[in-house]
């Protein structure tokens, strides 16, 4: 009777899992395509080296987030990188910030924000559209970048982009050399 039980409450767990996992998008494919921009972009916020788990990471992602949230920037939530964390034993070289194409930069800017233009005005773009807790790491999503690239017969930069939509649409960027 007992083992009856455990069989059902486990076949119950494995269906609300499968679900869970299916509505949040789990099973859907992340797409791999190349896209050409008519000008390089620019990330306008704040350039961070250093530990991965620094505060000031945090600190950094809120404010900017807060900028896009109350519209005094008008752009595109994004982290530009270049070193990953999970490639450089946790120290990352990144820029938290909004992104741009170069002639739509604000004139005025908040006090203390930076401005940078990436090079590249073709790129590798993989887009995710599932939650975040079932999306794919973006370490694994750039190696798949590169590996579809090479098949397009594109060398990618060093550099990549992650563009923040939602919980649910994530794009990840990576310039050609």
């Amino acid at each position: 009777m007992r083992r009856k039980y455990v069989i059902q409450v486990l076949v119950v767990a494995t269906i609300i899992g499968l679900g869970g996992y299916t509505w949040l998008g789990g099973w859907r494919k992340v797409e791999f395509s190349t896209m050409d921009a008519s000008e390089p972009y620019t990330i306008v916020g704040y350039p961070f080296e250093g530990d991965y788990d620094d505060p000031q990471l945090g600190r950094n992602f809120r404010e900017m987030r807060e900028y896009k949230e109350n519209g005094t920037l008008r752009g595109d939530f994004a982290v530009a990188y270049w070193l990953h964390p999970e490639d450089y034993d946790g120290q990352v070289n990144q820029m938290i910030g909004i992104l741009f194409p170069e002639s739509e930069v604000p004139e005025s800017l908040p006090q203390g924000l930076k401005v940078k233009t990436l090079p590249g005005t073709r790129w590798a773009k993989a887009t995710l559209t599932n939650h975040v807790t079932v999306m794919p790491s973006p370490k694994k999503v750039r190696e798949r970048l590169h590996e579809y690239a090479g098949q397009e017969g594109l060398t990618l930069d060093t550099i990549s982009i992650e563009k923040y939509y939602s919980d649910w649409h994530l794009e990840i960027l990576q310039p050609t050399k």
